[in-house]
Parts: structure tokens; C-alpha cells; sequence
């Protein structure tokens, strides 16, 4: 699609791109999730601070505003 960004992508998973409109478009399989690059970036730190739990080495210090994901209703 024009003017779209590909951000990742996964052959097997999806990707993430960023549409012309400046949003953040994740899909994962038939799941799409959109969000303001703002909170997008707070999503992934997110999950990042879950999968680094998850992993057994935890992000220490991060500050709970980088964290905290704000989602609005689409």
C-alpha cells in the first residue's frame, strides 16, 4: 500500500507497519491492534519488561511512565 512503513515483519506472525496517517498498525495472525506511535512505544516496553520477566532477567529501573501502556478506544 502506498505511503505505508513496514516496521517488522515475521513470514510466520505479521508485522507492524506505520500507515500514511502516522498510526501503528500490529498485526499477529487475524488480530490487528492500532495505536498512536506514543502508544505504541509504551506497548513494547511494555511487553518487553514482560518477556524480560518471563526470561528470568528483568529490566530493572525502568520508570513506570515507559512502561504503563495508554490505549485509546478506536
Amino acid at each position: 500500500m502506498q505511503g505505508w512503513k513496514m516496521l517488522a515483519q515475521d513470514e510466520r506472525r505479521g508485522g507492524i507497519q506505520q500507515c500514511p496517517e502516522g498510526h501503528i498498525h500490529l498485526d499477529y495472525g487475524n488480530l490487528t491492534l492500532r495505536f498512536h506511535p506514543d502508544e505504541f512505544l509504551a506497548f513494547a516496553t511494555w511487553v518487553g519488561e514482560a518477556a524480560a520477566n518471563l526470561s528470568g532477567n528483568p529490566l530493572a529501573g525502568l520508570p513506570e511512565s515507559r512502561v504503563r501502556a495508554a490505549f485509546s478506544k478506536n
